[in-house]
């Protein structure tokens, strides 16, 4: 009997590796590793080439893509496992030597300003260390702060992408707020046709909703 088979799309990390180089095989299961030069081009091969049965995927690309109906089914597998306080990088000759002081500093972010590991990030600064990014702040940190109550409403008037604002909408709707257009409707995911750009929005916590 032919074994079914299984073409499996990740990042070779080390928890991985052992599949990619046939040191671990699958009992039952003709297993294809595939992979791909950064972890967005991945994300793209399945959702929009369909090219893995089971595939690696951000949380916030896979947030934005609820509302579109795509058959994909999370599983709380993890393939990647990191100690993000190690990912923040400060220049040595900057004088920063504790969280406070990047207030006033250029922060940089790996990709784009709201990817997965960044959000970590700002978290662990913002919970752990009481640094408040205020200005500028991104779009996915102002509907968690409206969503704590230290703000009511949010209008956007300028352009966004879906993953800016896909994983703190779920935050905020789970506090009892709101997320819509500016005519009260539904915020749609998944507008390959423009770019996954956003049109514009206005958040509102659960008091003022």
């Amino acid at each position: 009997m032919t074994a079914p088979a299984l073409t499996v799309g990740c990042f070779p990390y080390d928890t991985t590796r052992a599949l990619f180089d046939g040191t671990v095989s699958t009992d039952g299961v003709d297993v294809t590793m595939k992979t791909a030069a950064t972890l967005p081009e991945l994300f793209d091969r399945l959702i929009r080439a369909d090219e893995f049965d089971v595939a690696e995927l951000g949380l916030t690309f896979y947030l934005r893509l609820l509302e579109t109906g795509l058959p994909f089914e999370a599983l709380p597998v993890f393939p990647n496992r990191v100690f993000r306080h190690s990912c923040i990088f400060v220049n040595t000759h900057s004088g920063i030597r504790e969280p406070s002081d990047l207030a006033g500093r250029t922060i940089g972010e790996f990709g784009v300003y709201g990817q997965d590991s960044g959000v970590w990030a700002k978290g662990i600064l913002m919970d752990e260390y009481g640094f408040h990014l205020r200005e500028p702040m991104d779009s996915s940190i102002k509907l968690c702060r409206i969503a704590e109550g230290a703000a009511d409403i949010y209008p956007r008037h300028g352009p966004t992408m879906e993953w800016d604002v896909a994983a703190g909408q779920a935050v905020l709707e789970a506090a009892g707020g709101t997320f819509l257009t500016p005519e009260g409707a539904v915020f749609r995911y998944g507008k390959a046709e423009d770019g996954f750009k956003n049109g514009w929005f206005v958040a509102r916590g659960g008091a003022a909703a």
